[in-house]
């Protein structure tokens, strides 16, 4: 079913599917909101106050842009020497989450595809790899770890460029959203699954 409208004035998040139950977000999620909310404003509170702001007067006209990622999983971990070779392998988990963002202007109708491909195509990705021995968690850590690396490249690149800035709470919110259509594409089937994530205001 397609995702739920952004409310007027919003800045609001298009997943392409139903939000996964947050309970299933552990320590991960947890851990990059705070990181965030250092690094680009104020907790929820803010984030609530602005998303029932139906104004647009003051907000830096920064335009829709798409998060592409792929989450790759492997049921082992990989033991390896000092110049990177694999030597052996040990029970556990592995998850890889390699993520990069196109703003709206950049995307063309070329740009066709596995959305592993775009992760190439657009350039700048951020890869974070994590190990555990528990793969809900270790796929948990993966996602929120990637999603906030690469959120926090690509809003600090639109500032530097641009001067522009989200609104205090936005990228609280679309951590959540990114972190939580990563983690629902991770428990899926299959050894390496794509994702994206669309903000819009």
């Amino acid at each position: 079913a397609p995702a739920p409208a952004p409310p007027p004035g919003g800045g609001g998040v298009s997943t392409g599917a139903a939000p996964f139950p947050h309970q299933r977000l552990g320590r991960g999620i947890a851990g990059a909101l705070l990181s965030l909310s250092l690094v680009f404003g104020p907790g929820p509170g803010a984030a609530q106050a602005s998303l029932f702001d139906f104004s647009e007067i003051g907000r830096d006209p920064i335009e829709p842009f798409t998060l592409y990622g792929d989450v790759m999983k492997k049921f082992f971990i990989e033991n390896l020497d000092d110049t990177g070779k694999i030597v052996s392998r040990r029970k556990g988990f592995t998850a890889t989450v390699c993520i990069t963002t196109a703003g709206q202007s950049q995307e063309t109708s070329s740009a066709v595809g596995p959305l592993s491909s775009k992760v190439d195509e657009y350039g700048d990705p951020t890869c974070v790899e994590v190990v555990g021995g528990d793969f809900e968690r270790t796929c948990d850590k993966a996602c929120s770890r990637g999603c906030e690396e690469q959120i926090r490249a690509y809003l600090n690149k639109i500032e530097e460029s641009t001067g522009f800035k989200l609104e205090p709470g936005e990228p609280r919110r679309i951590l959540v959203a990114c972190s939580k259509r990563c983690f629902r594409e991770s428990q899926r089937p299959g050894m390496n699954r794509p994702f994206q994530l669309t903000w819009l205001r």
